[in-house]
């Protein structure tokens, strides 16, 4: 009679309790360690011509980051932290494509492809 394997028991590195294999997984919402970020602590972005959406970007990026923000978490503060013209645009993208933008990554290439300024690459190109 062939011999079954016994399942495989993933663990936590300190062997406290069991956890599936996909919870180790980079911005997976499972993973948030709890720290709970409030919507005064975010920087705001109202989408003016004297605003640098790449920099406001990378200040909520680290913020996330080093709160361990998870994806789900990140997608409902996007919405506090804009203001004026850029909650207007928010708005006007209507519930469907709000919703398929599923994660951070999706949300930073749409804020970008909309407030980034024309000049933006050519200039970095030139740097």
């Amino acid at each position: 009679m062939p011999t079954v394997p016994k399942p495989l028991r993933l663990t936590y590195p300190d062997d406290r309790r069991p956890v599936f294999p996909y919870a180790y997984l980079h911005n997976a919402p499972w993973t948030s360690s709890g720290n709970k970020v409030k919507a005064a602590d975010l920087p705001e972005f109202s989408g003016g011509d004297d605003e640098n959406v790449e920099l406001w970007i990378e200040r909520l990026s680290s913020i996330f980051e080093a709160n361990r923000v998870s994806n789900a978490e990140i997608i409902g503060h996007i919405s506090v932290s804009l203001k004026d013209n850029a909650y207007l645009w928010y708005a006007k993208l209507g519930a469907d494509v709000r919703l398929s933008l599923v994660t951070w990554q999706d949300w930073k290439y749409t804020l970008r492809q909309r407030f980034q300024k024309a000049n933006y690459d050519f200039d970095k190109k030139r740097e």
